[in-house]
């Protein structure tokens, strides 16, 4: 009887114990059960989070990349008109020089340019007054120095004199 009494107690306890860890398990399901609803949110939050970042440096990236575009479109367009000014005979053409990028370079080099063909044009013109325009241009473009090596001809030369021309030389300055 002493034994049967001492199993109704321990079967009593065993009971109590078994309902216990089954309310301490209710309570763990629970926390855990709220926890990943809470995790759940905040990986919800951090996607969201992660597309409008995502889309704000897109469109930011891209703004950028529009404003360097136009710039450098702008830069090009600007060389374009200067050559097609100088194609059209327009040697005093400049190009701003805005940067000191490849576009820049190669604005400083087409201002250099003109520069030398103007210079040329003036030669062209101020040589061409004292000597024949054939032999000017031929002098001017000539790639084999034929300045410096000379060129045997035989030639006429006609020297005169016009009446009263020294008198007048001596009398007028020389730009009259």
């Amino acid at each position: 009887p002493e034994a049967r009494q001492r199993l109704v107690t321990i079967d009593g306890l065993r009971q109590e114990l078994s309902e216990r860890l089954e309310a301490i398990r209710a309570g763990m399901f629970a926390t855990l059960k709220a926890i990943s609803k809470e995790a759940k949110a905040a990986q919800a939050r951090a996607r969201m989070a992660t597309i409008v970042v995502f889309v704000l440096s897109s469109i930011l990236g891209l703004g950028v990349a529009a404003i360097g575009a136009r710039r450098v479109i702008r830069s090009i367009k600007s060389v374009v008109r200067g050559a097609e000014a100088v194609e059209g005979g327009n040697l005093d053409t400049r190009i701003q020089i805005a940067s000191r990028d490849e576009i820049g370079r190669l604005a400083a080099s087409f201002n250099r340019m003109t520069d030398g063909l103007r210079m040329r044009d003036r030669i062209r013109e101020t040589f061409g007054r004292y000597v024949d325009r054939r032999i000017a241009e031929q002098l001017i473009g000539s790639h084999n120095s034929l300045a410096e090596r000379g060129d045997r001809r035989e030639v006429a030369v006609m020297f005169c004199d016009l009446a009263g021309f020294a008198a007048l030389t001596e009398r007028v300055e020389a730009e009259q």
